[in-house]
């Protein structure tokens, strides 16, 4: 079965271009423009990984993050934090919510897909989404 990833970014050619590789390896890939978008999509269905921008409008990244800490239903995905613009600030509150990794744009192709299945493979496949961060 394959493993289901959410994307969100609010520019749809980094949304695509995320999508067309993770796709190429298997990954059954779904998007969102926004964090607020993506909570949606994430309370729909289950996902085992969110690779998300953090400065978007409506909700950001690591308010993403967040507020995954907080929704008691589901499952928590592991989430990949891939931006061009991550403070310290941001980083810090990014790993207090749990985010497994954070990567800059722009990203290496390899480096990207190596996190991925990281993340996938490390995920903890019953950790309630009430459950605080470890």
């Amino acid at each position: 079965m394959p493993k289901r990833v959410l994307i969100v970014d609010d520019d749809p050619d980094i949304r695509c271009t995320v999508r067309s590789l993770l796709e190429s390896r298997g990954y059954e890939c779904e998007e969102a423009e926004n964090g607020v978008a993506a909570l949606a999509q994430l309370g729909s269905g289950c996902f085992e990984l969110v690779i998300t921008d953090n400065l978007m409008p409506v909700m950001s990244g690591v308010e993403l993050s967040e507020w995954l800490t907080e929704v008691p239903k589901g499952k928590v995905p592991a989430v990949i934090l891939l931006s061009g613009d991550v403070s310290k600030q941001d980083r810090t509150r990014a790993m207090k919510a749990g985010v497994y990794s954070i990567l800059s744009k722009p990203y290496d192709c390899d480096d990207l897909l190596f996190m991925v299945t990281q993340a996938v493979s490390s995920r903890e496949p019953h950790r309630s989404l009430f459950s605080p961060p470890h």
